[in-house]
Formats: C-alpha cells, sequence, structure tokens
C-alpha cells in the first residue's frame, strides 16, 4: 500500500501541473481578446492626448500675441491645462495610459497566466492580474471550484507523505544516537503501545522544535533564491517567502522575474519551473508541519483530560505486549 502510494506522488503532481498549464491557456484564450480591445482603446486615447497637448502649445503660441493682461492669460490657460489634467488621469487610470502610443504590458501572457492559475487553485490570490470578461469570470469560478478541493486534498496527501517519511528518519536517527550511548533498542513484543517516551513506530512523535527549524531553513532557503533572482533584500525575500508558503499572499511582491517575462531561454523557463515547485513543496511542508504539530496537541489535550480525570482511560486501553515463548506474543 505504501509504495503505491509513493508511487501516486509523481503522477498526481504532473496531472496538477498539467491542469494548471491547461488552465492558463484556456485564461488567455478567453482574456487575450479583450486585452487586445483595451490596447486599442488606450492607442486612441493615447493619440488624443497628443493631439491635446499639440492644440495646447498652439494655445500659448497664439494666446501669448494677444492683448491679454497676465491674469487674463493664466486663467485661460489653467482653464486648458485642467482639461487636458483631467484627460490624461482618465486615461492613466482607465486605459493603463503610460505616456506613450505604442507601448504594453500585455497580462495574460503565458507565465502570467500560469501564476494565476496557481494562485488560484493554492488560494493565494496574488491579484496581479484577473480576468475582465464575463466568460472568464465564469471559468474562474468553475476552475477554482474544482481544482481548489484536488489541490487541498493533493497538499494532504504529500504533507502525510513528508511527515511519514520525516518520522522514519527521525525514529532512525534516533535509534542509531541510542545506540551509540549503550541503549538497548526495545524489541516489538516488548513496545508498550500508548503513552511512551519513544515508540519505534510510525506514531513517534518528532519535537516541535525540529519542524520549526524546518520551516525557517526551507524559509531562508527560498529568501536567498529569490532575493537573487529578483534582486530584492534578504528580509523582502524572507517576507515573500513566509506569505506565499503561508498563503496569505499580499501581492505586494510578485516574482517578476521568475514569471512575467517570457520564458525565451532555458534560464528563464528553469526559474519559473523552480519557483513552482518552491511554492507547492513549501505549501505541502506546511500542511505536514501543521498536522504534526495539530496531532502532538491533540493527544497533549487527551493526556491531561486523562490526567485530569475529565477523559475515562478505559476508552483508550493501553496494550503491553511481554515476551512469552520463543515466537509468540502474550498481553
Amino acid at each position: 500500500m505504501q509504495s503505491s502510494f509513493t508511487y501516486d506522488q509523481p503522477k498526481s503532481l504532473l496531472q496538477r501541473f498539467l491542469k494548471a498549464l491547461s488552465g492558463a491557456y484556456i485564461f488567455i484564450e478567453i482574456e487575450l481578446p479583450n486585452e487586445e480591445h483595451r490596447y486599442l482603446v488606450k492607442r486612441l486615447r493615447a493619440k488624443d492626448i497628443d493631439d491635446t497637448m499639440g492644440y495646447v502649445a498652439r494655445l500659448f503660441w497664439f494666446e501669448k500675441h494677444q492683448n491679454l493682461t497676465e491674469k487674463q492669460w493664466s486663467k485661460k490657460m489653467r482653464i486648458t491645462l485642467k482639461i487636458m489634467e483631467t484627460q490624461i488621469i482618465n486615461a492613466v487610470s482607465e486605459h493603463h495610459y503610460d505616456g506613450h502610443v505604442q507601448t504594453w504590458n500585455y497580462d495574460w501572457t503565458f507565465p502570467k497566466a500560469l501564476l494565476f492559475t496557481c494562485s488560484i487553485v493554492t488560494t493565494l490570490g496574488y491579484g496581479h492580474i484577473f480576468p475582465h470578461t464575463d466568460a472568464g469570470q465564469v471559468f474562474t469560478i468553475i476552475y477554482a471550484t474544482l481544482g481548489i478541493p484536488l489541490m487541498l486534498l493533493f497538499l494532504a496527501r504529500i504533507g502525510d507523505l513528508m511527515a511519514s517519511g520525516f518520522r522514519r528518519v527521525y525514529r532512525t536517527r534516533r535509534y542509531q544516537s541510542e545506540a551509540i550511548f549503550g541503549k538497548k533498542a526495545k524489541r516489538v513484543w516488548e513496545d508498550e503501545i500508548g503513552q511512551e517516551e519513544y515508540m519505534p513506530t510510525n506514531q513517534v512523535r518528532v519535537p516541535v522544535a525540529i519542524l520549526m527549524v524546518l520551516m525557517l531553513l526551507y524559509l531562508l532557503l527560498g529568501a536567498q533564491i529569490f532575493s537573487v533572482w529578483e534582486g530584492w533584500t534578504y528580509i523582502a525575500a524572507c517576507y515573500f517567502s513566509f506569505v506565499t508558503l503561508t498563503t496569505i499572499g499580499f501581492g505586494d511582491l510578485l516574482p517578476g522575474n521568475s514569471f512575467f517575462t517570457e520564458p525565451d531561454d532555458a534560464e528563464r523557463a528553469w526559474q519559473m519551473v523552480t519557483a513552482i515547485v518552491y511554492c507547492l513543496l513549501g505549501m505541502a511542508l506546511v500542511s505536514m508541519c501543521l498536522q504534526m504539530v495539530q496531532q502532538q496537541a491533540a493527544d497533549l489535550v487527551r493526556w491531561a483530560g486523562e490526567e485530569l480525570g475529565l477523559i475515562d482511560d478505559h476508552l483508550r486501553p493501553r496494550l503491553r505486549y511481554r515476551r512469552s515463548k520463543p515466537g509468540s506474543c502474550a498481553r
């Protein structure tokens, strides 16, 4: 059972990655025509502003040669400039005007669309782009409704697998350390199932401090990676890794160099894939640590309840196996 479960994880990861890719392409097909229309409107508004600036320049020259007092000239120019100011503000806020006619920063490129789909299923919600069309908004609802439960299930399964492997590594290391100091390891028939300091089974309790150190090291690894790729300070990169892995996702910092440039070379494509894998594994790691801490907290509450008499001991009987005859066990 364990081997098949382990085998399914790469397959499951590949399936979810392919779904994210297909979702990104679908969003591009839906939203790109609308973005092309918005780009056209932006060019028209930019040309209107250029025409207005030319008109104002000619008006300055014309009014300069009129018999106007300084107060009259100033009042007339102020009204004209106010009209142009309003036109520019509207163009910037509604049509992404940047002072040029032909420039346009496309939202629905493949890297941005891929980050958008990942932010949906992981509930990060960076907010860097969003669908403008009715079809895109409806597809977002459908994609999130189907993708979020699957992603949560996937992260939970990966977290369980990582927790099982981490417990096994910790158990092995502890067994080796006890063997070095001459402690005799318990045999299976001498093992006590229940409350005990150390149990060489998959119920071994990994100290919370070790889990916190593991999460901290992974966080610092991401901070080092993104500080180099994005040109952020180490603190800013650490902050980004934390809000991403905890699915807070404020959206104030985005992995622009990894996602927002076209993967036209192997290095950019590698950075994009690495960033996605880091985020997914990091969320699974957080899920693993939270699951293990939650289990320990539940056991602690149960133990406290038993000690205080709030929980009956007979509801959870403890069994001690002792050695009876060679090749057999007895309670």
